[in-house]
């Protein structure tokens, strides 16, 4: 556990070496941050073998088919894109981009419920605030949509976002459901937002947020314990962030010059899906083949910012469909789980309007472990979070 924690760092540590715009693309330091993904597949797959004997016979044949059909998963994008004669180290890297988190997660779902990966884990949300800080104060500010936004540091501006809304998640429920400061837990739920969406200016991050606090709200059983006048100052802070986009954004009446141009994308995306032989459509054109040239707004190679679509033209409609039948699979395993359920929405609305977490790593590292937190803490107050022996 302690080494799959440790890993996770590095990969933080190390992401600034591949920040967007960086003047030194080829840092030796980049090294580290790619090798921080083995030890992580070989822990989690240890742990996968070993904690076997923690869990119920039933709960963990529900899991080994999960794991199963992630594996068929994989298989079936590497044999597509070798049909395509794609390389197959770039294959191999675009499905561990997607489902080494997962596996991550269903690895540390399974490990004995105690407070020790709690604790380690907490250093994770500590170390992220840390290095936010760090890079707020020391670094340059950084750039997206010709605007200077706050700096960053977590490989990429909307990379970083994630990560940073990925701890909001724990801290928010520190001080929600452990401490009972409810007020605070809302007054840095709208910080968090701020930070999001005019801090960075990454408004997708700021949609996961808000996604995540309407399920959480939706699905408490304590739900009344929210004043009246808290959820009133909620409303008006989400009408202030709207207008600060419609200000900020002249050419709003155009809904495309508002999403950056990914409505053009998309439509540019369906066409093609549209015109392409059925064996495309069914099996897909391999891993890499959604980075086209824009015709329409970016005028150069770029992909289509929506990783449903992604999926369909690289692996095709039936990898799509068996993936999401093995998300809804995953979030089978924390059912009753109701903070689950706003991670899973975050995770899933975040790939519908641009490129989410699903193709992103390090940021679903970090959304799981707050997941893997949260059920820990959870077990040591209640003793009834998961079937164990």
């Amino acid at each position: 556990m302690t080494l799959l924690v440790f890993s996770i760092a590095v990969k933080l540590l190390f992401s600034i070496v591949i920040k967007e715009n960086t003047e030194d693309q080829e840092s030796p330091y980049k090294f580290f941050y790619y090798v921080a993904d083995l030890p992580i597949l070989i822990l989690s797959m240890l742990n996968f073998v070993f904690c076997r004997g923690y869990l119920k016979q039933d709960y963990y044949v529900r899991v080994l088919k999960i794991v199963i059909l992630m594996l068929m998963l994989m298989v079936f994008g590497i044999v597509t894109s070798w049909f395509n004669e794609v390389e197959l180290m770039t294959t191999v890297n675009e499905q561990l981009k997607i489902f080494l988190p997962f596996f991550l997660l269903i690895s540390f779902n399974m490990y004995p419920m105690t407070a020790s990966p709690g604790k380690r884990s907490t250093l994770l949300t500590l170390l992220i605030m840390f290095i936010s800080l760090y890079a707020f104060v020391f670094l340059e500010p950084s750039r997206n949509r010709d605007n200077l936004y706050w700096p960053i540091y977590f490989s990429g501006l909307h990379t970083h976002a994630y990560v940073v809304f990925a701890s909001f998640i724990f801290i928010h429920f520190y001080f929600f459901e452990l401490r009972r400061m409810r007020n605070l837990s809302l007054m840095l739920a709208i910080l968090f937002a701020f930070a999001l969406g005019f801090g960075y200016g990454v408004r997708t991050s700021l949609t996961c947020l808000l996604t995540y606090m309407l399920v959480f709200y939706a699905f408490h059983k304590q739900w009344r314990v929210i004043k009246r006048s808290n959820l009133v100052l909620i409303s008006i802070c989400v009408v202030f962030v709207v207008l600060f986009f419609l200000a900020d954004n002249i050419d709003l009446l155009s809904f495309d010059g508002f999403s950056s141009g990914r409505l053009s994308e998309y439509v540019s995306r369906l066409e093609y899906i549209k015109n392409r032989d059925w064996s495309g459509n069914l099996f897909g054109s391999g891993a890499g083949s959604d980075i086209m040239y824009s015709e329409t707004w970016w005028w150069e190679d770029k992909g289509s910012h929506n990783d449903y679509l992604t999926l369909i033209i690289e692996f095709g409609f039936i990898y799509l469909v068996v993936f999401l039948w093995f998300v809804k699979k995953v979030i089978s395993l924390f059912k009753g789980n109701f903070m689950a359920y706003g991670i899973f929405a975050a995770y899933l609305i975040s790939s519908i309007i641009s490129n989410g977490f699903m193709f992103r790593p390090l940021a679903s590292y970090i959304l799981f472990m707050s997941l893997v937190i949260i059920g820990v803490y959870r077990h040591t107050n209640e003793q009834n979070f998961r079937l164990v022996k």
